[in-house]
């Protein structure tokens, strides 16, 4: 199992919007594609947010990440980043989920 891990900065203004897009656009969308397997999200008071993608393969992340829905999403979100998203891959070793 691989998790994906992006960060950016959102505009204060923008905080409401990007959540209303992940709740109601990204996840309907995202937890319908082969191999993946979850997500958390996490916002801080400057607004700085982490969102964590697990995925069972390497090659079903890629073709998310290359896939019409994702461009159209993305197209939406990026404008509200102060800062570029930082993002990168790790192999998930142990996991344990809360229940």
């Amino acid at each position: 199992m691989l998790c994906k891990i992006a960060r950016s900065r959102l505009k204060p203004e923008a905080v409401n919007s990007f959540k209303k897009i992940i709740r109601d656009e990204y996840v309907p969308v995202i937890t319908k594609q082969k191999g993946f397997r979850g997500f958390s999200f996490g916002i801080k008071e400057n607004n700085e947010f982490t969102i964590i993608l697990y995925w069972m393969e390497s090659g079903d992340m890629s073709k998310w990440a290359k896939s019409k829905e994702h461009a159209r999403i993305s197209k939406k979100t990026v404008p509200l980043f102060i800062v570029d998203v930082d993002q990168d891959i790790y192999q998930v070793e142990e996991q344990e989920w809360l229940i």
